[in-house]
């Protein structure tokens, strides 16, 4: 199965921008329900390259993204229109590459350190051998960045010499790791960074001093807005929520509504709900992924407002559901709908 193609041009786009010439926002918003489902109707038998790994194991299914126009031009396109052909182009070119052997290598692409790094978590397209190389539609290119056999035919993964970061993935795989709990979430330090636990692993994010001011003024507005109409509570990001995939996760803002904690008490630690508006503001090192990972959380935990807001660009994503989103721009509100009614700010007043 293909994920959804990104931008991969100089000018990357946004997957919170919607509405744009070659935005990718929609259709990456789109895959993003039927990819949690399989990742938990599935699990372990599926593997989401490159994000659970290089490698893919033996015997397991594996999701990936291609970028059709690399071998659409090689097949003739028949009665299909430009859709089939793109699934046939990508389906006959995988076909073909695991019949000549070829397709392991594929998989190992020869990037530096860096680009592996980055690749694991922003994602890489299949067949795409060389980062500095630019996207065209002939597949011969991609190939002529393989060597050789002595044969004559492309290097395999069976026949490659070893490279140094297959090792380093081969000793990471005998290591045993210990899976994080809520203790070790509480005995993280308070050091201005936001931790959560996800899937069994400690995960900071980063901040900084825009990031907070703006976290600082809309807690203020919502706080305003709640407390004297007795609505509930605003919380902010250093309490967590556990969700229902036992993951505590933090939003830099919250708000529960009246009598949903037990005796309408915010607990100590963490509450065993999912609160009514989520807030996340982007920082600079957030990484759209997690992004959308936490999005999708929510949602699925009964999560009925998320505002996801990001300063730097001056604008806002507003989901109800990964079927309803909208953008809003430094000129539209902030609308608390039927969680916070009467709720209603520009979001330039919350940037401001």
């Amino acid at each position: 199965m293909a994920a959804p193609h990104r931008d991969r041009a100089a000018s990357a786009k946004s997957v919170f921008h919607f509405d744009v010439q070659g935005q990718v926002a929609k259709s990456t918003h789109a895959g993003l329900p039927w990819l949690r489902y399989i990742r938990a109707h599935v699990g372990a038998r599926v593997h989401f390259w490159p994000f659970d790994g290089w490698r893919v194991p033996e015997g397991s299914s594996v999701i990936v993204e291609v970028y059709p126009a690399l071998w659409s031009r090689e097949f003739p396109a028949e009665a299909r229109d430009a859709h089939g052909q793109d699934a046939y182009a990508a389906a006959e070119w995988m076909r073909r590459a695991d019949a000549d052997g070829s397709l392991d290598r594929y998989f190992s692409p020869p990037l530096s350190t860096a680009e592996r790094a980055t690749a694991s978590v922003e994602g890489w397209i299949l067949g795409v051998m060389d980062a500095r190389r630019p996207i065209g539609p002939a597949a011969a290119r991609v190939r002529a960045t393989m060597p050789a056999r002595q044969d004559g035919r492309p290097t395999t993964a069976r026949s490659r010499e070893p490279k140094c970061y297959d090792a380093t993935e081969e000793a990471m795989a005998t290591i045993t790791r210990k899976v994080a709990t809520e203790e070790d979430l509480l005995a993280m330090p308070r050091d201005g960074h936001k931790y959560e636990l996800v899937d069994g692993e400690i995960r900071v994010s980063p901040t900084g001093n825009r990031h907070g001011e703006v976290i600082a003024q809309l807690s203020a507005l919502l706080f305003n807005f709640v407390k004297p109409r007795r609505l509930g509570h605003v919380i902010s990001g250093d309490a967590g929520f556990r969700l229902p995939d036992k993951n505590v996760r933090c939003p830099d803002v919250s708000f529960v509504a009246s009598g949903r904690f037990p005796d309408d008490k915010v607990p100590d630690d963490f509450g065993d709900l999912a609160p009514d508006l989520a807030v996340e503001v982007l920082s600079p090192h957030d990484r759209p992924r997690y992004v959308l990972d936490k999005v999708g959380e929510y949602l699925e935990a009964g999560v009925r407002l998320i505002w996801v807001i990001d300063p730097r660009h001056g604008r806002a994503v507003v989901y109800r559901s990964l079927s309803s989103v909208r953008e809003l721009g430094a000129d539209d509100a902030l609308d608390g709908e039927d969680v916070l009614p009467g709720f209603r700010r520009a979001l330039r007043d919350v940037l401001s």
